[in-house]
């Protein structure tokens, strides 16, 4: 969907804070130019992922016109340096640049995270709380296209086009406040790239895994058993289980709501798995959201 009217310097948000991370950047410059044997090359590495981010955090700049449009800004060109870049030249940037080089720039940033004070009931937790979850970030088509194929279609919109993205898949380390890792997938949630096999293939011994029900994969339950780990994981509440032992509910669960504290077999899983069942007020049915236009 084209902006209405062209952008101006008020409408592009955020450079304030996005400097802060362009100057982390500016490092990257020479990244990829191996190919680059005329010396001609004006779109750069740290000049991309500036455009890309201006991007992600500026809903009005929806394609790459826009984006190029924007680019001219006089505030916005000074914040990127530069005014101008082709087309063609950011459509080949996703093939000559390495992502790998950007680890260093997202440790330094994750390093300046301070994690919140530690809730105190937490301290008789064995293994190191990881807070797992996926986060879809819908892309320019072109360059997610190019990037991951069919793979990164994520929904189509209501004027019939496909949504393209990226799923980042995180694991958010509850004592550091900081991603213990990320790893980026086409946003397609299914086959390798489904959240469930992401993180199995990511699975380390002594960390307690916390997530939603899009990880209720009885064979991961045995996956994080077997590394020595274990796991917070909603479960479907018609569930079949197979209850080998009832446990005593002390005053404190009462109190806190919870109803039954069980060790049960699954059907489909090796290992005994421990469900805990709270009483909780249901959550109004949302209305279903509308995905954004593609952006071209």
């Amino acid at each position: 969907m084209e902006a209405l009217e062209p952008l101006k310097d008020k409408d592009v948000r955020c450079l304030g804070h996005l400097r802060k991370v362009f100057d982390l950047l500016d490092g990257l410059s020479r990244v990829g130019c191996e190919r680059d044997r005329a010396g001609n090359r004006r779109l750069f590495f740290n000049v991309y992922c500036k455009l890309v981010l201006l991007y992600v955090w500026n809903p009005l700049i929806d394609s790459v016109r826009a984006l190029q449009q924007a680019a001219q800004l006089a505030t916005v060109s000074r914040a990127l340096g530069v005014g101008h870049f082709s087309l063609g030249s950011f459509s080949e940037s996703v093939r000559a640049f390495e992502p790998e080089q950007l680890k260093p720039v997202i440790e330094e940033l994750a390093g300046q995270v301070r994690p919140p004070a530690t809730d105190p009931r937490l301290a008789t937790v064995e293994h190191a709380l990881t807070l797992v979850d996926g986060t879809v970030l819908t892309g320019l088509t072109r360059l997610t296209r190019s990037a991951c194929g069919a793979d990164g279609r994520y929904n189509t919109s209501r004027d019939g086009k496909a949504v393209y993205g990226w799923r980042l898949h995180t694991q958010l380390d509850l004592q550091t406040f900081s991603p213990h890792r990320i790893d980026r997938t086409g946003a397609r949630n299914a086959g390798d790239n489904r959240e469930g096999n992401v993180l199995r293939r990511t699975l380390e011994k002594g960390r307690c895994y916390v997530g939603d029900g899009g990880f209720a994969d009885q064979s991961l339950f045995d996956d994080v058993t077997e590394v020595q780990s274990s796991f917070v994981i909603r479960i479907r509440e018609d569930s079949v289980l197979d209850v080998t032992e009832e446990r005593l509910l002390s005053q404190e669960a009462l109190d806190a709501g919870v109803v039954r504290d069980a060790v049960v077999k699954l059907p489909q899983a090796v290992h005994p798995v421990r469900v805990v069942a709270v009483q909780v007020e249901p959550h109004p049915a949302a209305p279903a959201a509308t995905p954004r236009s593609s952006r071209t």
